[in-house]
Order: structure tokens, then sequence, then C-alpha cells
């Protein structure tokens, strides 16, 4: 489905693929990792993983020997897997929290994952210290009554992560419907040592921002009609 369904390490590719079986008169889908060794003439299977069966998957990211996989239903399973024998990889934590995460990304011992939960759109963090005891730190919405969109959802490129200044940001559009006002802006997001989150200024555009930079305290940010600078050195203006 994307770039962070596949891993390169050493002569060991790995991949996170969906399979869709018809034959059953039913429509069913599974999640399979597969290891295999490309050192060799042609690739060779190692070992396999069958993950969550009847769910789909969404985000996934490899870090080092472990691999985290979201799958969705009903709620939103996070699984850790532990492919450091390639021959067997295993499931070593799960964590079933609502709705779905569609990215995530990993800083320190944090997943950020963006996401929706009841069709508003959620940025969560996820303690992964111990990755067979992950537990949900923090979820916050970017809206509470209103519908948000954003192509943070579907293009990584969107979002941008500075763990030095422990801030993000992504651009949504959202439609406020007591005061028939359309928003579009670039939010900016903070966390702090404990993961926990805080919505800090939007940088309105007249039209969808696309993408956004930091460089000190200035912020730039793009759309298909302006380019705006922001001064952040105050991060809730």
């Amino acid at each position: 489905k994307d770039k962070f369904k596949l891993n390169f390490d050493g002569e060991v590719l790995t991949t996170i693929s969906q399979q869709t079986d018809f034959n059953t008169g039913a429509f069913t889908r599974t999640t399979y990792v597969e290891n295999f060794s490309i050192g060799g003439e042609r690739p060779t299977p190692l070992g396999e993983l069958e993950l969550a069966p009847g769910e789909t998957v969404f985000a996934t990211r490899f870090y080092g020997d472990t691999i985290y996989v979201v799958t969705f239903l009903m709620v939103d399973p996070l699984f850790s897997i532990d492919n450091s024998d390639p021959s067997n990889p295993r499931v070593s934590g799960e964590l079933k929290v609502p709705g779905w995460s569609n990215y995530i990304e990993w800083v320190d011992q944090w997943l950020f994952a963006i996401g929706y939960e009841d069709n508003r759109m959620t940025v969560s963090t996820f303690d992964v210290s111990d990755p067979e005891n992950m537990s949900l730190t923090d979820r916050i919405f970017l809206s509470e009554d209103s519908w948000v969109g954003s192509e943070a959802q579907y293009d990584d490129q969107a979002i941008s992560f500075y763990p030095n200044e422990r801030l993000f940001m992504l651009p949504f559009q959202t439609y406020l419907w007591e005061s028939s006002e359309s928003i579009q802006a670039m939010q900016v997001i903070s966390w702090d040592a404990a993961g926990k989150l805080q919505l800090r200024g939007a940088v309105q555009h007249l039209d969808v921002p696309r993408r956004g930079s930091l460089n000190g305290n200035t912020l730039v940010t793009v759309s298909g009609r302006e380019l705006v600078s922001t001064d952040l050195s105050d991060l809730d203006v």
C-alpha cells in the first residue's frame, strides 16, 4: 500500500501485504508479514506471520527488529512484531484502542499516530518503550464538533516533524456548520516529555496548505495560491 510496508536489513527483505480471498464466497482479508533472503541468485522465503484475519491493514512502521502494524475492523489493534529472527516473526504486543491510524511516526519512545475515531480526525501518542506492554498516552481531536479532512491521512510528505523542538505540523480543512465558515490551515502541534499533546496555533490560508517548513522561529507554509511566512516565537498565535 505504501513505502512503509517494505524494509531492507542486510540481506533480508521484509514485506507487509494484505491478501483478499474471494474463493470462499465471503470477502476476507488477511495481513502477512513475510521475510525473504535476497543474498543469493533469487529471493528465498525465510518466515512469515499471519496477522489479524478479517481486518484491514493501515499504518505500519519498522524500527530496528520491531515492526508496528495497525489493522482495523471495529477497533484499532496496534501490534508490535518481533522480527529479530527472520525465520520466525512473532507478535510481541497488542493494544486495542478505538478508531484507526493511517500514519505512524517514531520519535524516542513514542509512536505518533494520525487517524480517525468516530469520523473525527485524531492525533495520538503511544508509549512503546516496552513493545510487549504498549499504552495509549494521549489523544487529541483536531475538531470536537466538525468534520476535518487532511492530506496527511494519505500522504506522509504533508506532515513535518521536528523532534528537537517537539513540534510537528499537518494541513487540514474543516467546515463550521453553525457559522458557515470554511477553514484551511496548517495546524501546529507540540508534545512534552511525558508524551502529552497540545494543539497550538493554526496558520490559515486562502486554499488548503500543502507543505510546511520550520527554520528557527519562522514557519513557511505553501498552498496552491499563496506562500505564508509566520513568526512562531509564540506557538499559540
